[in-house]
């Protein structure tokens, strides 16, 4: 009695052109399937988005021709014919860094073929992972003030939060945080992880000690509010500018910028304007004097205003609230 054995024999395999991958720079794969076997089967490639990366749409492409398909239901791939082998390529982009420091690559492959009475047979295979290293440093900058909103005089505090989340060290990072016009830096303020930095000068530029893959740095630096704002906002971004190593000894010359802070000034600002009933008078003549007073601040004030002129004997004075 002869019994005939119907199995498909997938042999399938996932490659990358990359012997690195760089944070924000297009990361290209590539799928081999053959089918040893003696049936045609249907298959799909799932699971094939690796962690801390994205799908570069449009990228697909099926023996060289663009597939239009949604990866996160898989891509069908049709049918694998006996002898006919499959070549399936794609892209991403890397987004952040696993805390392993590799982007892992370990896609599934679901099959179904039919026998010939009629039943259908499905399973799935494991894909050999793909490892493949993240050499560049991204930095990510979080700026905070202590407060939303404060009055001419005030000391504000601002934290800014680094961390590195790519793959390799951050060498030489120079952390800068100019102040706006009306802000000013209070001496020896700024910290780093809480030691005092005597000397430092954000305007100018501090060093800071090469930033590891997965480690924050925080900072800390006091501000004096010196004058109000012109449109009653402080907007603060701080940045660093590091350098990065590749694998084959290049060095890159990279910047972060942090997100911007806002800190809203509360202050009262009198504007006075002085008019006079004639421009001039005789001896024994009346003058009148009008001062028009206006707050063109952003909060009520109590306001106090003087005239005098010691010569003539001239005085006004005046108390409200505005």
């Amino acid at each position: 009695m002869t019994v005939a054995v119907f199995d498909p024999q997938l042999d399938v395999s996932i490659s990358t052109e990359n012997a690195e991958a760089v944070a924000g720079e297009p990361l290209t794969y590539t799928v081999q399937l053959n089918n040893f076997g003696n049936v045609t089967t249907e298959v799909t490639l799932q699971n094939f988005i690796p962690a801390g990366t994205l799908f570069v749409p449009g990228t697909i492409q099926l023996n060289q021709s663009l597939l239009g398909t949604d990866p996160a239901v898989g891509v069908g791939l049709g049918s694998a014919e006996p002898g006919q082998p499959l070549t399936l390529t794609y892209q991403v982009t890397v987004a952040e860094t696993p805390p392993s420091g590799y982007i892992v690559n370990q896609a599934t492959l679901a099959y179904s073929f039919t026998l010939p009475g009629g039943r259908s047979v499905s399973g799935s295979l494991a894909i050999n992972a793909i490892n493949t290293p993240v050499v560049y440093p991204l930095l990510e900058l979080v700026k905070n003030a202590n407060t939303a909103d404060a009055s001419v005089g005030d000391t504000l505090t601002f934290t800014v939060q680094i961390t590195n989340k790519g793959g390799i060290p951050a060498l030489y990072p120079l952390f800068t945080d100019p102040l706006p016009q009306g802000l000013i830096y209070v001496p020896n303020s700024l910290t780093i992880q809480e030691e005092a930095q005597s000397g430092a000068n954000p305007d100018t530029g501090t060093k800071l000690p090469d930033i590891a893959p997965g480690e924050t740095v925080i900072l800390t630096l006091q501000a004096q509010i010196r004058e109000a704002p012109v449109d009653e906002t402080f907007s603060n971004q701080a940045t660093i500018a590091y350098t990065s190593r590749r694998s084959g000894g290049e060095t890159v010359q990279e910047t972060a910028e942090s997100n911007t802070v806002g800190v809203t000034v509360i202050a009262a600002i009198p504007k006075l304007t002085l008019s006079s009933s004639a421009l001039r008078v005789g001896q024994e003549d009346t003058l009148s004097f009008t001062v028009n007073v206006e707050n063109i601040g952003n909060t009520r004030w109590r306001s106090y205003y003087s005239l005098h002129h010691s010569q003539q004997k001239i005085s006004f004075y005046c108390e409200r609230s505005l």
